[in-house]
């Protein structure tokens, strides 16, 4: 068996989500014991996931499969462990170990939490989404791609680690798009259902982040500008995947395999601002992807001018007159 590891992404809030994590921490571990959790912690400022989830995997060392697991998840034993076995068997590179994702109510997620995972009474043994107004529109999810994560290690290099971004949202439909784009196999959605445990909402950087992901949808269907795009925000692709045995991750790949660009999440020289409105290469056999940013290529997504500066505008080639 691949050396397996959890990966959660986490930052402590004193109360609700700290005691949701508790239940999942032990979940996991009681399902799953021979397989380390390994918590990656969120740098100061907006909460950035996707840097939470790169440092967990530096900390977790050389693993060949990782579970991205979010600490409000709840997810099945069994399809976590079949989502594991399709990828050690070669049968895929990503897997959601679910088909549909609901996010619970908060009488259902306390009814969990006080069963210790089972509902022990006849009168309510099931459990209700969250009312969201909207017909459970966006409480229900069909292939959700968020909350757990079974990826490669050969996935994960091939897109460049998680692309971080400040804020709630997006990330994790914009590292959808990345290994549609740039892994070798196609995601997969396995069976059954998963649960996200309810807590207070913070949504903060939502508009933002949706802008990125509609630029990365835009872009993907040229492949090259999309990597020129992810460069320019801070997230370099890689072109060829790294070797599997690179003792320092992600980062160190990154930095060397593309100079004068900083790795997603590190520490370098402050970008300049103010620099002119440029185009990204155009592939003539493609659609046009007119970039008009108003920074520094070298400017981090992480940097909030940054990402409120930048736009992408997608247009067909048989309508563009630039």
């Amino acid at each position: 068996m691949a050396k397996v590891k959890v990966l959660v992404p986490y930052r402590s809030d004193g109360g609700r989500r700290d005691e949701l994590w508790g239940f999942v921490e032990s979940w996991l571990g009681n399902a799953h014991p021979g397989w380390p959790v390994v918590m990656g912690h969120s740098p100061l400022g907006p909460f950035n996931r996707g840097a939470a989830i790169n440092v967990a995997s530096e900390h977790a060392g050389d693993w060949e499969i990782a579970i991205i697991h979010d600490a409000d998840t709840l997810t099945s034993p069994w399809q976590l462990r079949r989502a594991v076995q399709h990828i050690d068997r070669g049968h895929f590179s990503v897997v959601y170990p679910f088909e549909t994702y609901t996010y619970l109510d908060k009488w259902s997620t306390q009814t969990l939490l006080d069963g210790h995972g089972y509902v022990s009474t006849k009168e309510h043994w099931f459990l209700s989404p969250e009312d969201d107004g909207q017909n459970f529109r966006t409480t229900v999810r069909h292939h959700h791609v968020s909350g757990a994560v079974v990826v490669s290690r050969a996935a994960w290099e091939a897109v460049g680690g998680f692309i971080e971004l400040e804020g709630w949202g997006a990330e994790d439909q914009i590292m959808h798009h990345l290994f549609k784009t740039f892994a070798d196999k196609e995601p997969f959605w396995s069976y059954g259902g998963a649960y996200h445990l309810w807590h207070p909402a913070n949504r903060g950087g939502a508009v933002t982040n949706h802008r990125i992901l509609s630029d990365v949808m835009a872009l993907t269907a040229v492949p090259d500008q999309l990597r020129q795009y992810l460069r320019d925000g801070g997230h370099p692709i890689p072109r060829s995947p790294p070797p599997a045995t690179s003792p320092t991750g992600i980062r160190a790949m990154a930095s060397a395999a593309i100079p004068n660009t900083r790795a997603i999440g590190s520490t370098g020289r402050t970008p300049r601002s103010g620099s002119p409105t440029r185009s990204l290469p155009i592939s003539r056999a493609g659609p046009r992807i007119r970039t008009r940013s108003s920074i520094s290529s070298s400017r981090m997504w992480r940097s909030h001018e940054a990402r409120t500066a930048l736009r992408v505008r997608y247009e067909p080639p048989e309508v563009y007159r630039g």
